[in-house]
This record gives C-alpha cells, structure tokens and sequence, in this order.
C-alpha cells in the first residue's frame, strides 16, 4: 500500500475500490447507518484532506472470487484504481461442501483476480471474513455460548481465513486478520446479569456486522490506512490533532 498511502499524504488524486459480499454492501444490516466502507471514507477525509479521494463501493451480497472474475471490468478496473481493498473473504483448502455454497472458492480463482489487478497497476489490501457467531436456537457444542465464534462454520471459516491469509503471504501482499481480531475479542462484564453475550452486540445477526459491527469494523482495519480509529464527533481524548490546531 505504500505507493497508495504516498499519494494521499501528497493530496494526489487517489482512487480506492472496495469488493465484498454481504458484510460490505451498502444494506438493511446497518439500519439505515454507516458501513465500514464509509467510515472509511470519512476517516480519509479527516486525515488527508478534501476533494481528492474517491472510495467505491462495489461489493456484492454472495460474492466470491470465482463470480468477481465475471465482472471485475466493471466492478474494479474501469476505474483504475490506486488500491483494491478485498473484503470477500476466506478460501476453501478443498473443493466447497455443497453446491450452494456461494462463500467458499478455489485458491486459482483469486490469483487470477488478484493477477488482472496487479496488472492493471493497482495495489491490493486483503481483509479477512469476521466470524459467523453461535446463534440461541442451534444445539451448542459443549462449552459454546452465543455471540462466541463459530469456527467451524462452513461460511466465514477459521480455515478459510487462515488459507487468505497464507496466499496472501506467498505473494506478499498484505492482509488484515480481521476474523482472528474479532475471535479473540472479548466484550468485558462485571456482572452475569449484564453479560452481553459478547460479539452479539456488533452482529445484526450471526453472519452480519449490525451498525455497531460496522464501526468495529472499520476500527480493526483503520491501522492499515494510517487513520485515527475515532472520529471528531466522537469526543474522545484518543484523537491526535496537528500542533496548530492543539494551540488553536
């Protein structure tokens, strides 16, 4: 991302395209708030200026590697993007366990698309899956609560995850463990009563990011971009504002 995060401290026109799936789209899982592409977007805005930054969105609820393929002229390359940020996901080490299943895909399907974006001079950020979440209506597995990660799901896999993350070492392109930083996540209580089942508090249900998941989302990966994590409006003391303006 260097040459990406060169551009936007120089306030060159940059360019930033998003692909996804159903956790990146702009939709109902929000409630009509942000997503984390859009936090994004206002992180840039805050942190290197006005005017110069252009963020799309081209997620797609379903998508994976082999179906971007089909569409990546349009989705990504007519834009000529300075940096593709790939929030599809995890890959399957074998072949999908059912023919339904739209999340999991071959490793040679994303070293095409990862190959026709290179060539097209973009940089790449992966970000992997965050966890599908034990629900209340399922039989739990011994020990399992819910709002805790299910990694064995056949959808956003611990495997799947670990698989992105090592094709992603093999080419050496960077990657952020989005899913581990969320499955080691523990949302602290002082009381049982007030226990908040956990990650439950950023779901809108066991496989999608809610409003609050979004700017949790976005604050996992805010790191990568060299972007505060928090916002103005917040009115947090976290934030680092230039000397002037702390004289000011």
């Amino acid at each position: 991302m260097e040459r990406t995060l060169e551009k936007l401290g120089k306030q060159e026109p940059t360019v930033i395209v998003v692909i996804g799936d159903s956790c990146s789209v702009d939709c109902h899982w929000t409630l009509g708030r942000k997503n984390w592409v859009q936090y994004l977007s206002e992180a840039l805005w805050h942190t290197y200026g006005d005017g110069f930054i252009t963020v799309i969105n081209s997620s797609k609820c379903g998508s994976s590697y082999t179906s971007e393929l089909t569409r990546l002229e349009t989705s990504v390359l007519r834009f000529r993007p300075d940096l593709v940020v790939s929030a599809i996901g995890g890959l399957a080490k074998d072949k999908p366990p059912k023919e339904a299943d739209l999340f999991a895909t071959d490793r040679a399907a994303a070293r095409e698309v990862i190959k026709r974006i290179q060539a097209a001079g973009s940089e790449i950020l992966f970000i992997t899956w965050n966890p599908v979440v034990y629900g209340y209506w399922q039989p739990l597995p011994e020990g399992a609560r819910p709002g805790e990660a299910f990694p064995e799901s056949p959808a956003h896999s611990e495997a799947s995850a670990k698989a992105l993350k090592d094709l992603a070492e093999e080419l050496k392109l960077p990657v952020v463990d989005l899913y581990s930083a969320w499955k080691n996540h523990r949302i602290p209580y002082r009381f049982l009563t007030a226990h908040p089942q956990n990650l439950w508090l950023w779901m809108a249900d066991t496989i999608h990011p809610g409003p609050v998941g979004h700017l949790a989302f976005f604050r996992t990966i805010a790191a990568a971009f060299k972007v505060s994590p928090y916002f103005p409006w917040e009115h947090t003391p976290l934030l680092e504002y230039p000397d002037s303006e702390k004289k000011g």
